[in-house]
């Protein structure tokens, strides 16, 4: 049975390509929806659904809304 690594390996592999390929796999795998930073406004997120949709809104309140024009302004 192999050693387990220490605290500091594991910390010395988070900023790394493997570290942020485990990180992405992790957080694919959580259950949707999923929610994304959209680029060039801090106000807004987007929402992935299971089936693909995806919606720009902002969080009031701790629920999600939908924005009224409904389109991201990359």
């Amino acid at each position: 049975m192999s050693q387990p690594k220490s605290l500091s390996e594991c910390l010395a592999s988070v900023d790394t390509p493997a570290g942020r390929q485990r990180l992405q796999t992790v957080l694919a795998n959580r259950p949707y929806p999923h929610f994304f930073a959209v680029p060039g406004n801090p106000d807004l997120v987007e929402r992935l659904d299971s089936d693909g949709a995806r919606t720009v809104g902002r969080f009031v309140n701790r629920q999600f809304l939908a924005s009224s024009s409904n389109s991201r302004s990359d």
